[in-house]
Protein backbone atom coordinates (compact mmCIF):
# COMPACT_ATOMS: atom_id res chain seq x y z
CA UNK A 1 0.00 0.00 0.00
CA UNK A 2 2.83 2.26 0.54
CA UNK A 3 4.50 2.02 -2.61
CA UNK A 4 1.45 2.09 -4.69
CA UNK A 5 0.55 5.80 -2.90
CA UNK A 6 3.87 6.60 -3.00
CA UNK A 7 4.68 5.04 -6.29
CA UNK A 8 8.37 3.59 -4.92
CA UNK A 9 9.93 0.19 -4.24
CA UNK A 10 10.43 -0.23 -0.75
CA UNK A 11 11.25 -3.33 1.17
CA UNK A 12 9.15 -3.57 4.40
CA UNK A 13 12.64 -3.27 6.13
CA UNK A 14 13.26 -0.05 4.41
CA UNK A 15 10.09 1.37 5.62
CA UNK A 16 10.36 -0.17 9.05
CA UNK A 17 14.00 1.74 9.43
CA UNK A 18 12.32 4.65 8.44
CA UNK A 19 9.92 4.89 10.56
CA UNK A 20 11.99 3.97 13.71
CA UNK A 21 13.72 6.91 12.97
CA UNK A 22 11.02 9.11 14.80
CA UNK A 23 9.76 5.98 17.04
CA UNK A 24 7.30 4.43 15.02
CA UNK A 25 8.46 1.06 15.96
CA UNK A 26 7.08 -1.86 14.34
CA UNK A 27 5.01 -4.63 16.53
CA UNK A 28 4.15 -7.20 14.18
CA UNK A 29 3.72 -7.72 10.01
CA UNK A 30 1.47 -4.02 8.90
CA UNK A 31 1.41 -3.00 12.79
CA UNK A 32 3.34 -0.17 14.40
CA UNK A 33 3.32 1.18 17.41
CA UNK A 34 2.88 5.40 17.42
CA UNK A 35 4.55 7.20 20.52
CA UNK A 36 1.90 9.12 22.70
CA UNK A 37 3.14 12.35 21.15
CA UNK A 38 2.00 12.17 18.39
CA UNK A 39 -1.70 12.70 18.32
CA UNK A 40 -1.90 13.51 14.47
CA UNK A 41 -0.90 9.75 13.36
CA UNK A 42 -4.32 8.22 13.23
CA UNK A 43 -4.67 6.36 9.73
CA UNK A 44 -2.02 4.17 7.33
CA UNK A 45 -2.17 7.22 5.10
CA UNK A 46 -0.51 9.07 7.95
CA UNK A 47 2.52 6.56 8.61
CA UNK A 48 2.64 6.45 4.34
CA UNK A 49 2.72 10.23 4.52
CA UNK A 50 5.76 10.07 7.31
CA UNK A 51 7.70 7.63 5.57
CA UNK A 52 7.57 9.77 2.42
CA UNK A 53 8.50 13.16 4.83
CA UNK A 54 11.21 11.28 6.25
CA UNK A 55 13.15 9.75 3.68
CA UNK A 56 12.50 13.28 1.28
CA UNK A 57 10.21 14.25 -1.10
CA UNK A 58 12.96 14.42 -3.17
CA UNK A 59 13.68 11.25 -3.59
CA UNK A 60 10.22 10.30 -5.09
CA UNK A 61 10.64 10.69 -9.15
CA UNK A 62 7.96 11.79 -11.82
CA UNK A 63 5.79 9.16 -13.55
CA UNK A 64 4.88 10.54 -16.50
CA UNK A 65 2.09 8.70 -17.35
CA UNK A 66 -1.26 9.51 -18.94
CA UNK A 67 -4.47 9.77 -17.17
CA UNK A 68 -7.72 10.98 -18.80
CA UNK A 69 -9.24 13.12 -16.98
CA UNK A 70 -12.92 13.66 -17.71
CA UNK A 71 -15.18 16.57 -16.87
CA UNK A 72 -19.42 16.34 -15.92
CA UNK A 73 -20.77 18.97 -18.40
CA UNK A 74 -22.31 21.51 -16.76
CA UNK A 75 -26.31 21.93 -16.95
CA UNK A 76 -27.89 24.18 -19.94
CA UNK A 77 -29.62 26.38 -16.88
CA UNK A 78 -26.28 26.62 -15.13
CA UNK A 79 -24.52 27.86 -18.21
CA UNK A 80 -27.29 30.32 -18.99
CA UNK A 81 -27.16 31.80 -15.71
CA UNK A 82 -23.47 32.27 -16.16
CA UNK A 83 -23.88 33.81 -19.61
CA UNK A 84 -26.25 36.12 -18.16
CA UNK A 85 -24.36 37.26 -15.86
CA UNK A 86 -21.35 37.96 -18.32
CA UNK A 87 -23.47 39.65 -21.12
CA UNK A 88 -24.91 41.82 -18.05
CA UNK A 89 -21.54 42.87 -17.26
CA UNK A 90 -21.27 44.16 -20.77
CA UNK A 91 -23.94 46.43 -20.59
CA UNK A 92 -22.38 48.33 -17.83
CA UNK A 93 -24.15 46.61 -15.26
CA UNK A 94 -23.15 46.03 -11.26
CA UNK A 95 -23.28 42.51 -10.16
CA UNK A 96 -24.85 42.29 -6.32
CA UNK A 97 -25.52 39.65 -4.84
CA UNK A 98 -28.64 39.30 -1.69
CA UNK A 99 -29.42 36.61 0.82
CA UNK A 100 -32.80 35.03 -0.17
CA UNK A 101 -33.91 35.16 3.05
CA UNK A 102 -36.46 38.79 3.15
CA UNK A 103 -39.27 40.42 5.12
CA UNK A 104 -43.00 39.81 4.62
CA UNK A 105 -43.62 42.80 2.73
CA UNK A 106 -41.21 41.49 0.11
CA UNK A 107 -43.22 39.03 -1.06
CA UNK A 108 -44.51 40.60 -4.24
CA UNK A 109 -47.43 39.67 -6.96
CA UNK A 110 -46.65 40.33 -10.47
CA UNK A 111 -49.90 40.01 -12.55
CA UNK A 112 -49.08 36.95 -15.53
CA UNK A 113 -45.75 36.81 -13.95
CA UNK A 114 -45.11 36.15 -10.30
CA UNK A 115 -48.30 34.70 -8.52
CA UNK A 116 -48.85 36.01 -4.51
CA UNK A 117 -47.82 32.25 -2.79
CA UNK A 118 -50.45 30.98 -0.62
CA UNK A 119 -47.80 30.12 2.19
CA UNK A 120 -44.21 31.35 1.41
CA UNK A 121 -41.80 29.67 2.33
CA UNK A 122 -40.70 30.95 6.40
CA UNK A 123 -37.85 30.16 7.98
CA UNK A 124 -38.04 27.93 11.26
CA UNK A 125 -35.53 29.95 13.28
CA UNK A 126 -34.89 33.42 11.42
CA UNK A 127 -32.34 35.87 12.72
CA UNK A 128 -34.41 38.42 12.08
CA UNK A 129 -37.86 39.76 11.08
CA UNK A 130 -36.30 40.89 7.79
CA UNK A 131 -35.29 37.64 7.23
CA UNK A 132 -37.62 35.91 7.78
CA UNK A 133 -39.21 34.13 4.75
CA UNK A 134 -37.85 33.46 1.26
CA UNK A 135 -37.50 35.36 -1.33
CA UNK A 136 -40.19 35.30 -4.62
CA UNK A 137 -38.56 37.95 -6.48
CA UNK A 138 -35.37 39.74 -6.90
CA UNK A 139 -36.81 43.44 -7.09
CA UNK A 140 -36.53 43.88 -3.64
CA UNK A 141 -33.31 43.29 -2.53
CA UNK A 142 -32.04 45.53 -5.75
CA UNK A 143 -34.38 48.10 -4.54
CA UNK A 144 -32.46 47.67 -0.95
CA UNK A 145 -29.23 48.08 -2.63
CA UNK A 146 -29.92 51.30 -4.46
CA UNK A 147 -31.34 53.24 -2.25
CA UNK A 148 -28.20 52.28 0.36
CA UNK A 149 -25.72 53.09 -2.75
CA UNK A 150 -27.84 56.55 -3.44
CA UNK A 151 -27.89 57.55 0.38
CA UNK A 152 -24.16 57.77 -0.57
CA UNK A 153 -24.20 59.84 -3.15
CA UNK A 154 -22.92 57.27 -5.48
CA UNK A 155 -23.71 58.01 -9.52
CA UNK A 156 -24.58 56.09 -12.04
CA UNK A 157 -26.49 53.10 -10.30
CA UNK A 158 -26.49 50.02 -12.70
CA UNK A 159 -27.44 46.66 -10.67
CA UNK A 160 -28.55 43.11 -11.72
CA UNK A 161 -28.87 39.60 -10.01
CA UNK A 162 -29.08 36.14 -11.16
CA UNK A 163 -30.11 34.25 -8.77
CA UNK A 164 -32.76 31.70 -6.86
CA UNK A 165 -36.46 32.84 -6.24
CA UNK A 166 -39.06 30.25 -3.95
CA UNK A 167 -42.54 30.44 -4.98
CA UNK A 168 -43.89 28.76 -2.14
CA UNK A 169 -46.35 26.02 -1.52
CA UNK A 170 -50.28 27.31 -3.23
CA UNK A 171 -51.70 25.14 -1.24
CA UNK A 172 -50.88 23.11 2.54
CA UNK A 173 -50.70 19.36 1.44
CA UNK A 174 -47.87 20.28 -1.07
CA UNK A 175 -44.92 18.37 -0.08
CA UNK A 176 -42.13 19.77 -2.87
CA UNK A 177 -40.66 23.24 -2.45
CA UNK A 178 -40.85 25.13 -5.61
CA UNK A 179 -37.39 27.03 -6.46
CA UNK A 180 -36.78 28.73 -9.92
CA UNK A 181 -33.96 31.01 -11.56
CA UNK A 182 -34.57 34.79 -11.97
CA UNK A 183 -32.33 37.42 -13.32
CA UNK A 184 -33.53 41.23 -12.69
CA UNK A 185 -31.93 44.56 -13.43
CA UNK A 186 -32.43 48.12 -11.97
CA UNK A 187 -31.58 51.07 -12.79
CA UNK A 188 -32.40 55.07 -11.71
CA UNK A 189 -31.02 58.32 -10.40
CA UNK A 190 -28.26 60.80 -12.19
CA UNK A 191 -25.84 58.77 -14.53
CA UNK A 192 -22.80 59.90 -15.07
CA UNK A 193 -21.81 62.40 -18.09
CA UNK A 194 -20.40 60.24 -20.97
CA UNK A 195 -18.10 63.06 -22.71
CA UNK A 196 -16.55 65.77 -21.41
CA UNK A 197 -18.86 68.98 -21.19
CA UNK A 198 -21.79 66.98 -20.93
CA UNK A 199 -24.25 66.95 -18.53
CA UNK A 200 -25.25 64.61 -15.89
CA UNK A 201 -28.97 63.40 -16.50
CA UNK A 202 -31.76 61.38 -14.79
CA UNK A 203 -31.91 57.75 -15.75
CA UNK A 204 -35.43 57.05 -17.77
CA UNK A 205 -37.34 54.40 -18.94
CA UNK A 206 -35.74 54.04 -22.33
CA UNK A 207 -32.36 53.17 -20.12
CA UNK A 208 -34.14 50.16 -18.37
CA UNK A 209 -35.92 49.63 -22.21
CA UNK A 210 -32.55 49.47 -23.85
CA UNK A 211 -30.84 47.12 -21.48
CA UNK A 212 -33.57 45.00 -21.98
CA UNK A 213 -33.92 45.07 -25.83
CA UNK A 214 -30.04 44.61 -26.11
CA UNK A 215 -29.70 41.80 -23.61
CA UNK A 216 -32.47 40.07 -25.38
CA UNK A 217 -30.59 40.54 -28.76
CA UNK A 218 -27.39 39.42 -26.70
CA UNK A 219 -29.53 36.07 -26.05
CA UNK A 220 -30.72 35.77 -29.83
CA UNK A 221 -34.03 35.89 -28.80
CA UNK A 222 -36.85 37.58 -30.66
CA UNK A 223 -39.35 39.04 -28.08
CA UNK A 224 -42.52 41.25 -27.97
CA UNK A 225 -43.37 43.74 -25.62
CA UNK A 226 -46.84 44.48 -24.46
CA UNK A 227 -48.17 47.33 -21.78
CA UNK A 228 -49.74 45.73 -18.88
CA UNK A 229 -51.04 46.82 -15.68
CA UNK A 230 -48.27 44.70 -13.60
CA UNK A 231 -49.33 46.03 -10.10
CA UNK A 232 -45.33 47.26 -8.77
CA UNK A 233 -44.97 48.87 -11.75
CA UNK A 234 -46.86 52.32 -13.01
CA UNK A 235 -45.71 51.68 -16.79
CA UNK A 236 -45.13 47.76 -17.03
CA UNK A 237 -44.46 45.81 -20.01
CA UNK A 238 -44.47 42.30 -20.42
CA UNK A 239 -42.15 40.52 -22.25
CA UNK A 240 -43.05 37.41 -24.80
CA UNK A 241 -41.87 35.18 -27.28
CA UNK A 242 -44.90 33.89 -28.61
CA UNK A 243 -47.10 32.66 -25.97
CA UNK A 244 -44.48 32.53 -23.57
CA UNK A 245 -43.98 35.24 -20.94
CA UNK A 246 -40.36 35.69 -20.29
CA UNK A 247 -40.42 38.57 -18.30
CA UNK A 248 -41.49 41.92 -17.42
CA UNK A 249 -39.64 45.53 -16.75
CA UNK A 250 -41.19 49.22 -16.57
CA UNK A 251 -40.77 52.22 -13.93
CA UNK A 252 -41.47 50.82 -10.14
CA UNK A 253 -44.72 52.90 -8.77
CA UNK A 254 -43.94 55.46 -6.49
CA UNK A 255 -46.28 54.04 -3.78
CA UNK A 256 -44.02 50.61 -3.77
CA UNK A 257 -40.96 52.81 -4.34
CA UNK A 258 -41.94 54.65 -0.65
CA UNK A 259 -41.77 51.18 0.72
CA UNK A 260 -38.41 51.13 0.96
CA UNK A 261 -37.54 54.71 1.44
CA UNK A 262 -37.14 55.95 -2.10
CA UNK A 263 -38.26 58.46 -3.57
CA UNK A 264 -36.48 58.99 -7.22
CA UNK A 265 -37.60 57.26 -10.24
CA UNK A 266 -36.46 53.77 -10.45
CA UNK A 267 -36.94 51.37 -13.40
CA UNK A 268 -36.53 47.41 -13.58
CA UNK A 269 -36.70 44.50 -15.01
CA UNK A 270 -37.19 40.77 -14.18
CA UNK A 271 -37.04 37.88 -16.32
CA UNK A 272 -37.04 33.85 -15.73
CA UNK A 273 -34.24 31.90 -16.25
CA UNK A 274 -35.82 28.88 -17.12
CA UNK A 275 -38.14 30.47 -19.76
CA UNK A 276 -35.36 32.14 -21.31
CA UNK A 277 -33.72 28.57 -21.79
CA UNK A 278 -36.80 27.30 -23.95
CA UNK A 279 -36.18 30.49 -26.17
CA UNK A 280 -32.75 30.46 -26.49
CA UNK A 281 -31.05 30.50 -29.47
CA UNK A 282 -27.21 28.87 -29.04
CA UNK A 283 -26.62 28.86 -33.05
CA UNK A 284 -25.83 32.22 -34.72
CA UNK A 285 -26.41 32.98 -38.59
CA UNK A 286 -23.83 35.11 -40.30
CA UNK A 287 -24.74 36.39 -43.92
CA UNK A 288 -21.55 38.11 -45.69
CA UNK A 289 -21.56 41.62 -45.45
CA UNK A 290 -22.81 43.77 -48.65
CA UNK A 291 -20.26 44.84 -50.82
CA UNK A 292 -22.03 48.17 -51.53
CA UNK A 293 -21.69 51.45 -48.87
CA UNK A 294 -24.60 51.30 -46.76
CA UNK A 295 -26.82 54.69 -46.77
CA UNK A 296 -28.59 56.02 -43.94
CA UNK A 297 -31.78 57.64 -44.23
CA UNK A 298 -33.58 59.88 -41.12
CA UNK A 299 -37.73 59.33 -41.42
CA UNK A 300 -39.78 61.71 -40.01
CA UNK A 301 -43.56 60.40 -39.61
CA UNK A 302 -46.58 61.93 -37.97
CA UNK A 303 -49.04 59.07 -36.37
CA UNK A 304 -51.54 58.72 -33.76
CA UNK A 305 -50.85 58.75 -30.57
CA UNK A 306 -51.71 55.44 -29.91
CA UNK A 307 -49.63 54.03 -32.41
CA UNK A 308 -46.89 51.90 -30.93
CA UNK A 309 -42.96 51.67 -32.16
CA UNK A 310 -43.17 48.45 -32.52
CA UNK A 311 -46.19 48.83 -35.12
CA UNK A 312 -44.37 51.16 -36.81
CA UNK A 313 -41.28 49.03 -37.04
CA UNK A 314 -42.96 45.95 -38.42
CA UNK A 315 -44.55 48.30 -41.27
CA UNK A 316 -40.99 49.38 -41.91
Amino acid sequence: RCNRVLGLKLKEGEITSVLKRIDIKKESKGVYSVPGYRNDLSNEIDLIEEVARVRGYENIFEHNEKVEIRYAQYSPLFNLRRKIADLSVRLGLHQVINYSFVQEKDILEIPGFIAKPVLPEKIANPLSPEQSVMRNSLLPGLLRNWVVSNNYKLQNLKFFEVGAVFPGKMHPEAESLPQADHAAFLVGGLLEPFFVGTQSRQQDFFDIKGIVGQFLALLNIDATFSEKNLGIFSKGFEVRAGSDILGVFGEISSSFAKNYDCKERIFAAEFSVEALLKVHKKKISYVPLCRMPSIQLDFSMIVEESVTHEKVEQVI
